[in-house]
């Protein structure tokens, strides 16, 4: 029987703690143990080393070859708490008492930011446990029917990490011990091969060489940006706010410490409370916006608007912060404090079409300036569990949306009940060199905040009518954006957003009069594309040390075209041009035409 590789690694991760339990006793407490994107994970009370993975992996093997029965029950909820009780499975235990409470268990966000469904009691009132030898869980399967199916998986126990229960930082840490599994030995190793990659692309080792950005221990998840990288942020900012403008787009910025009041409006108090970072001032209590939406409807509200207004398009590039657990930070991809492309476009609901063809087509030339519009994957994230507003409007939003994403172009997926609390949305994914999907920009259909603020705006019948709000990012997180496009690119940033875009060497003495004639050339050089009147950024090395350490320091620094000034160049008024791995000579005169013509 063929199995899908998601049963394949959950029955190996059942074998893997009967591994466990046989070399450090049955009295092992156990957590959960999820499937992850590379293999599965699971959750120990007992510290257990990389010093032991050996003798682990060599059990698992021996009871693959045992050929266990691998048996399910359906059991009584009381007589699968009586039983996990007896084993002293404090964690199992109080899953099923949150499934007797609530019809069904689930694991919070932790450091990780996973989210494990374990059980749901809500139709039988039973619930089901798997068995092998003497390991007996509690998990909703399926699973293989006997070990001996899984002898052709290529696995390899990982990594261990600290994993608070329940991702609360106020509950014990647990020992979380990840293993990797695949189905055959080649994906196995093509994955290490791409996490090597990885490794050699970390934009957190890539950012410190670089000189971009640093963190500090007195600020956790909120980046400092150096020189270097503000001149890339501020390339990104730059080129947001001259397209959008075109496209009659107007810039705001609002306030970054709102009262509760605002938030209870909203609806992120109840619904985003414990994400948001707030604080008691002068009798109130206040919080850092965590999004630029609530402060968009404060403005469109400030007046009254006419339906000749509509598409109103409100843009805000704000600092927001966000009460991210501590195990979950990792560089720019995850943050406390970020900068987002937002804009907030007030249309009549008879513009929502329309409206959302023109963001999709944003997406498209966004992506496409850094070579990456087929990169780009779209998903229609649905109604989430909890929610405002009424299920009539959640469906007639989310057909809108997917008719949308039909005719878009794009490839796209779902994500069931992945939509924000007010409104469904489509999230915009970015693959990037090695395979690995990343969330960027989001475009949400909102039909609740609008009700929840009383905007109105006077229709050309002259009555009053509600306007339909559509939040957009395009970048997302200006972080995240930064951080995968220096992982993407290893560093190497197409040559419209590098910090540094040329440097001159001078080779050996008496050059200095014919570098700044360069420079000239280089201070009078603009480029067009995709930036409007954009200066080149530019420095000169001509310092004493040998042309070969210039070049390796320039390497070193990634900057994608140097010039090399000799004795010959000053003669014949040329340079020596190196980029892409090149090199070639060009006269003064047509430098200025071939920059401007790299992308």
């Amino acid at each position: 029987m063929e199995y899908e590789l998601s049963v394949l690694r959950h029955s190996l991760q059942h074998v893997m703690v009967l591994a466990v339990r046989r070399i450090f006793g049955a009295h092992v407490q156990l957590g959960v143990g999820p499937v992850i994107d590379d293999g599965f994970y699971q959750d120990f009370a007992e510290p257990i080393g990389p010093e032991v993975f050996p003798r682990i992996q060599d059990e698992m093997r021996k009871i693959i070859s045992e050929d266990l029965p691998i048996a399910r029950a359906e059991v009584e909820w009381q007589e699968a708490r009586d039983f996990f009780a007896a084993e002293s499975q404090a964690y199992k235990v109080a899953l099923l008492d949150d499934i007797m409470q609530h019809g069904t268990s689930l694991v919070s966000k932790d450091a990780s930011a996973e989210r494990v469904e374990v059980q749901d009691l809500t139709q039988s009132g039973k619930v089901s446990l798997y068995s092998i030898g003497i390991h007996r869980d509690l998990c909703r399967g399926p699973h293989v029917a006997r070990t001996s199916e899984l002898g052709a998986m290529a696995f390899q126990l990982d990594r261990v990490a600290g994993a608070y229960w329940r991702g609360d930082e106020k509950q014990p840490m647990l020992c979380r011990l990840y293993a990797l599994a695949f189905a055959e030995e080649g994906a196995l190793k093509e994955h290490l091969d791409r996490r090597d990659e990885a490794a050699l692309r970390d934009h957190r080792k890539l950012g410190e060489q670089l000189g971009l950005f640093m963190f500090h221990e007195s600020a956790p998840g909120m980046p400092y940006w150096l020189p270097k990288g503000m001149k890339v942020r501020n390339a990104l900012i730059q080129y947001w706010r001259q397209y959008h403008e075109e496209r009659g787009y107007q810039e705001i910025q609002s306030p970054v410490l709102n009262k509760r009041e605002l938030w209870e409006i909203s609806g992120h108090w109840a619904h985003y409370h414990e994400d948001m970072v707030c604080a008691s001032l002068h009798g109130a209590e206040w919080a850092l916006k965590p999004m630029n939406c609530c402060n968009a409807m404060v403005v469109y509200k400030s007046r009254i608007r006419s339906y000749r207004e509509l598409p109103l398009r409100l843009s805000d590039i704000d600092l927001l912060h966000r009460n991210e657990r501590p195990g979950s930070l990792l560089g720019l991809m995850r943050t406390r404090c970020f900068q987002q492309d937002d804009s907030h476009n007030f249309v009549a609901e008879s513009q929502i079409k329309e409206e959302i063809e023109r963001i999709l087509a944003i997406v498209r030339d966004f992506y496409a300036v850094f070579a990456l519009a087929d990169k780009v994957k779209l998903y229609l994230s649905t109604r989430p569990d909890a929610y405002m507003g009424d299920a009539a409007t959640w469906q007639r939003a989310e057909e809108e949306l997917h008719a949308l994403l039909i005719g878009s172009g794009f490839k796209f997926g779902v994500k069931p009940k992945d939509g924000a609390f007010y409104g469904p949305k489509i999230d915009i994914h970015l693959e990037d060199c090695l395979g690995r999907e990343w969330q960027c920009g989001t475009i949400q259909l909102d039909f609740q905040l609008p009700r929840n603020f009383g905007l109105e705006y006077v229709g050309e019948d002259g009555a009053r009518h509600t306007p339909v709000v559509i939040h957009r990012v395009i970048y997302g997180s200006l972080e995240r954006f930064i951080g995968i496009l220096i992982e993407h690119f290893a560093g190497r940033f197409p040559f419209w957003i590098a910090p540094e875009q040329v440097r001159v060497l001078t080779v050996g003495p008496a050059m200095e009069e014919y570098a700044a004639q360069v420079i000239v050339v280089l201070r009078s050089t603009i480029l067009e594309q995709p930036l409007r009147h954009n200066e080149l950024r530019w420095s000169c090395d001509s310092s004493p040390e040998n042309l070969g350490k210039k070049i390796r320091l320039a390497e070193v620094d990634k900057v994608p075209v140097v010039l090399v000034l000799g004795k010959r160049e000053a003669a014949e008024k040329m340079v020596a041009l190196r980029y892409a791995g090149e090199s070639r000579k060009l006269s003064l005169a047509e430098l200025p035409r071939f920059l401007a013509e790299i992308r």
